[in-house]
């Protein structure tokens, strides 16, 4: 297999003039899975390429970036060129929670304090998102399978949420940062670009209305459980823009209602429908414990419930003839 760079035409991803749908699996923070987990993240990418998945996502924290010398060469740079090596894409995604516009960061309790600065480990800052991809494009421009996810959720959406400390995000004032970050990044690369939009990567419906204008642009869209409508917010933009779901999955047992559901109302359903409309999907989480977990220990086919669905599922995917 040869791996080619990736384009947009129309409503579709392609690759050397072909059609593609991209499947596979977020990792966790590769400085949790190298200090903490005490693993190789080779090991996991072989396992993602074994299962057959042609992507894999990378979530990259703010305050390790900022505070890491050579964060890049440390971390990224072996992961960008393993996939490589096995004819896999990858995406790198700005981590980022919280409103851009108003600098409102969630979960400002998890941070790391160096020099008398707190660096948040999921800083919203637009400035720092800004700065992040003028180098991270520059240094990747020759990699034909790096794709740049430039902001993990934006949030929340049209209205405020007080006991988060989020203002309320509009998608026109969110589109006015996405038309700078597709500038900077354009400066240095042609790669494929994957935009968020507010309410968490989720509300499709302005996107629609508003959409953003340029070369090899697609949107990123994470409906978890709790987005009910699902389908619904689908069907605003499905067949007009290229689409990749960047996180998706779910929890029998958990405490978090967002994440709360089975195979049979949620996962079925849903990867049915991405399938029928050749729609790119990346499950969260290849990881034992990032939620929702897809394995429970890195012991072979150890996978939670969740896990052994998307597993299956994908391999039957596979198997279907042409």
């Amino acid at each position: 297999m040869s791996l080619y760079p990736l384009k947009v035409e129309k409503n579709h991803l392609v690759s050397n003039g072909k059609n593609i749908i991209l499947r596979g699996f977020s990792i966790a923070d590769p400085y949790k899975i190298r200090n903490k987990d005490k693993i190789e993240v080779s090991f996991i990418i072989n396992k993602i390429v074994e299962l057959g998945g042609n992507v894999i996502r990378v979530p990259i924290r703010p305050d390790l970036w900022q505070t890491i010398p050579n964060f890049f060469e440390l971390y990224i740079d072996e992961i960008v060129d393993e996939c490589l090596k096995n004819d896999i894409y990858c995406v790198l995604d700005w981590h980022a929670i919280g409103n851009p516009i108003k600098n409102q960061t969630r979960m400002k309790e998890s941070f790391i304090e160096k020099n008398g600065c707190k660096y948040y480990r999921y800083d919203s800052n637009i400035e720092i998102a800004y700065k992040f991809w003028a180098e991270s494009s520059q240094r990747y421009v020759k990699k034909k399978n790096v794709i740049f996810e430039v902001f993990n959720e934006p949030a929340p959406g049209e209205k405020d949420i007080q006991k988060m400390e989020l203002s309320a995000l509009y998608w026109k004032e969110w589109k006015l940062c996405l038309e700078k970050l597709i500038e900077i990044i354009r400066i240095n690369s042609n790669n494929l670009i994957l935009i968020s939009p507010v309410r968490w990567a989720y509300n499709l419906s302005n996107v629609a209305e508003y959409p953003l204008i340029g070369k090899n642009i697609a949107y990123s869209v994470h409906p978890y459980p709790i987005h009910t409508d699902w389908q619904e917010n689908f069907e605003k933009v499905v067949g007009k823009f290229a689409l990749v779901v960047t996180e998706w999955g779910f929890m029998e047992k958990t405490d978090q209602d967002f994440l709360r559901s089975n195979s049979v109302q949620y996962g079925v359903p849903i990867l049915n429908y991405m399938e029928e409309n050749h729609i790119s999907w990346i499950a969260w989480c290849f990881d034992k414990s990032w939620d929702p977990k897809i394995v429970n220990s890195w012991e072979d086919r150890d996978y939670s419930n969740w896990g052994k669905f998307i597993t299956q599922r994908l391999g039957e995917i596979l198997r279907k003839p042409l």
